[in-house]
């Protein structure tokens, strides 16, 4: 609830205050009532004199935000405070609304660390896919390269299953290098929207499934689809999608 205190805008004496702003700034209604405002020890540096005062006044609203006040009990808060000032009867009065905003700047202080937290746990995230995808790709590519001289040296030699095989294990390592590839893309967090062109959903869809054919034969899980479109997206990542869709099931 907002601390509310009522002044006559003549002399800026207050005439009344609500539960919530004793309750707020420690100080019993004794000590608010017929004092002035510029009297009051936690608003001395908000309007020092009474020339301020009477300017605040001529301008009938009036607004502050990240105010700092401190307490009777010596508690340090801030505020935010909003004047008007209307007619009631025969006087203008300045209603001064001031609510305690210290849990929410506090939250916001707080937001403020954790996103610079984000920020740079990203960016380690980032050197280290980079730093990954560097040193992982070398001997992806040793074996893909050996394998594929053993499929040339050997080929019809070690039999139709060795021949297959070793289709699977080049086409896996070619596969383990996008992989590894995309894992530098994923990690960096502004993407690039102009790379994205038009994809054939079931071209990406069936290129994920190639990939995951072990893991499919092996638990033996049935993945199907319905026809699908043609649209704007990243191809990698499409594919990365409907992996994570079908190990899902």
């Amino acid at each position: 609830m907002d601390g509310i205190i009522l002044l006559d805008a003549e002399n800026g004496m207050i005439i009344d205050v609500n539960p919530a702003i004793i309750e707020m700034l420690a100080y019993s209604q004794d000590q608010f009532l017929g004092k002035h405002i510029w009297d009051l020890g936690f608003f001395r540096n908000f309007v020092e004199y009474r020339e301020r005062f009477l300017e605040l006044r001529e301008k009938e609203y009036f607004r502050f935000e990240d105010m700092s006040l401190e307490t009777a009990d010596g508690r340090r808060i801030a505020i935010e405070l909003i004047s008007n000032v209307y007619q009631m009867d025969d006087k203008k009065i300045i209603h001064c609304n001031i609510r305690n905003i210290t849990e929410r700047i506090g939250a916001e202080e707080n937001l403020k660390l954790i996103n610079a937290e984000l920020e740079r746990s990203n960016k380690e995230l980032e050197q280290f896919a980079y730093i990954a995808s560097h040193d992982l790709q070398e001997p992806l590519r040793m074996i893909s390269s050996f394998t594929q001289l053993l499929a040339k040296r050997y080929k019809n030699n070690l039999g139709k299953d060795a021949d297959e095989f070793i289709h699977y294990i080049v086409a896996g390592a070619n596969r383990m290098q996008l992989l590894i590839q995309d894992l530098l893309a994923y990690s960096r967090i502004n993407t690039n929207s102009s790379s994205f062109t038009q994809v054939d959903s079931h071209q990406a869809f069936g290129e994920a499934l190639s990939n995951l054919q072990i893991s499919i034969k092996e638990t033996g899980a049935i993945v199907s689809n319905d026809d699908l479109p043609v649209i704007r997206s990243d191809y990698r990542q499409l594919v990365q999608l409907f992996q994570i869709l079908s190990g899902m099931r």
